[in-house]
């Protein structure tokens, strides 16, 4: 088969996935209908990647088969790590139509991360911070499980310093610029995300949480 695009979204629920194609001349109008009416009665997607491929078909199939194990019944949608999918459709030969404006490059360096951060052992890691603003300490407790990463409910947010059309900083302004108590957990695609949120600014999240030793969470990250 020619030109398609081959896409990812993202659903409602934390770690469920749905791996598809289209035809280049339907993609807007496709994911219009996930959005809207969701898949195999699941709800909450969102387009996450798409990019226009020859021979879309074979493509798709390639993911799919790599991630075979992880496929929920006879469907669309895989129980696993959206990061680590975006990585192999960012590896095909081909433009990329979402995120627009991005390089591959970037997206790859981003979806690394998250496959990385997916990749921490089960448990609570915690992140202090200082302000340079205020001199008040800001905090948070990452909870990882199954590869999900949730920043619990009560954190301490610093003031947003940091601008821009990041995903997460949209996400911040809507809690509003000024510090404040994070009122109900927040799921993160990476432990640097996670960090971003509790310090206001763009942050290594691998030099910033601690696990219950006392240790960066650097120490599990592949190198």
């Amino acid at each position: 088969m020619g030109k398609g695009i081959v896409y990812v979204c993202s659903t409602v629920i934390p770690g469920l996935i749905k791996i598809g194609k289209t035809r280049s001349d339907r993609y807007l109008e496709r994911m219009k209908e996930l959005e809207d009416n969701g898949y195999k009665n699941c709800t909450g997607l969102k387009r996450e990647f798409a990019i226009e491929v020859e021979d879309y078909d074979a493509k798709e199939v390639i993911v799919h088969e790599a991630f075979g194990a992880h496929q929920v019944g006879n469907t669309e949608l895989y129980a696993c790590n959206i990061d680590k999918v975006i990585r192999i459709l960012s590896s095909f030969d081909g433009k990329i139509i979402y995120p627009v404006g991005e390089t591959k490059a970037e997206i790859q360096k981003i979806a690394k991360e998250g496959a990385d951060s997916s990749e921490l052992p089960d448990g609570d890691y915690t992140y202090k911070v200082e302000s340079k603003l205020d001199n008040k300490e800001y905090y948070g407790v990452l909870n990882v499980e199954n590869g999900i990463l949730t920043l619990k409910a009560g954190a301490y947010l610093a003031e947003l310093t940091a601008d821009g059309t990041n995903s997460w900083i949209a996400t911040r302004k809507a809690m509003g610029v000024k510090p404040c108590v994070l009122e109900s957990d927040l799921i993160c695609s990476s432990v640097s995300i996670a960090a971003n949120y509790v310090c206001g600014h763009e942050k290594n999240g691998w030099k910033a949480w601690k696990d219950k030793d006392g240790n960066f969470i650097d120490i599990y990250r592949k190198k």
